[in-house]
């Protein structure tokens, strides 16, 4: 047959049902990854790594993917994933071998080119270079895919800093979606520290356990909670970062891994211009507990009150005393 054989009805068929079944399937993973998302304490919306890993198995983008080998499909499912559940929100879930080779997980989040404050490229960290993927992408789809890739590459507490030291740091751009979330059973709760000689924001707040390394530590303290305390000093007071960086050393210096009574730091970052510290979570002070579980005192109540005073006794000794850390 002549040259037109390939505009024929059954070929023409055949790409329809193609098409078709790419956005059919495509709507299936998106409708996935939307019912899985989670809302962070500022409104915002995520999905960790571990999670997109899970929704988007071998045998659903098998599915999204037809006559793709099992190679490639591993190979999407490795280092690719992310950037596959970013596609499939932008009903670009097809085009994804186009990104192998050339944008993966690791380049997540890339880097907005914009013109006239609006996004018409993006680069990779450390090159300046746009990606010719997206020369031809709308200014709606280039905007959706900036949006989502932050939703999906949520960042990780992790225990200890690449030098090994505990409690890292991080700057975290503006547009991250921090993992942080309402503590169970109700609203964050907030109090001033400005009458306590400081001037900061404490919040309860939960960390998503997907996307934090706190637990063999806690573990190690005996601390049980989930909750985390959110400790935020506005920038706006503060006009430089002499006395965050003080207040972290003072807490690198003394903390729960020296002594198990004095509050441990899990991680600093700075987000948005303030400045931000966690711990772990205390229900209360000494006094509000007494106030809430009153005790009687009798001897039972001073064998009981022995142990945590003498706790609290050697932790004010380790701070006043600090050449007894060696």
């Amino acid at each position: 047959m002549g040259s037109m054989d390939k505009y024929s009805l059954g070929w023409l068929f055949k790409k329809t049902f193609n098409t078709a079944r790419h956005h059919r399937d495509g709507f299936l993973i998106k409708g996935k990854l939307c019912n899985n998302l989670i809302k962070n304490i500022n409104g915002g919306v995520y999905l960790p790594p571990t999670a997109i890993s899970e929704i988007l198995d071998n045998n659903t983008i098998i599915k999204a993917l037809p006559g793709v080998s099992e190679k490639t499909i591993d190979i999407i499912h490795k280092d690719y994933v992310i950037v596959f559940a970013v596609l499939s929100m932008g009903a670009k879930a097809h085009r994804i071998t186009r990104f192998i080779g050339n944008v993966c997980d690791d380049d997540l989040p890339l880097q907005p080119v914009e013109k006239r404050s609006r996004i018409t490229n993006f680069f990779r960290n450390g090159d300046q270079n746009p990606i010719k993927l997206f020369q031809k992408w709308t200014k709606a789809e280039l905007e959706g895919f900036y949006r989502w890739q932050w939703a999906f590459k949520v960042p990780t507490f992790d225990l200890i800093d690449a030098a090994g030291r505990a409690a890292p740091h991080y700057d975290f751009d503006t547009a991250t979606v921090l993992p942080l979330l309402r503590p169970e059973g109700g609203l964050s709760e907030t109090f001033n520290e400005e009458d306590m000689g400081t001037f900061g924001e404490v919040s309860c707040v939960g960390n998503d356990p997907r996307c934090h390394e706190f637990y063999p530590m806690l573990n190690k303290l005996g601390i049980t909670t989930k909750k985390f305390a959110l400790k935020i000093l506005n920038g706006k007071i503060f006009k430089n970062e002499k006395p965050f960086q003080h207040e972290v050393e003072q807490l690198h210096r003394f903390n729960g891994r020296i002594n198990s009574h004095i509050i441990t730091l899990l991680a600093t970052f700075t987000f948005r211009g303030d400045m931000h510290f966690v711990f772990p979570w205390a229900e209360c002070n000494l006094t509000t507990f007494w106030d809430f579980h009153p005790l009687e005192r009798n001897v039972d109540f001073i064998r009981w009150i022995s142990d945590p005073l003498h706790g609290l006794v050697c932790a004010l000794w380790t701070i006043h005393e600090p050449q007894a850390l060696g």
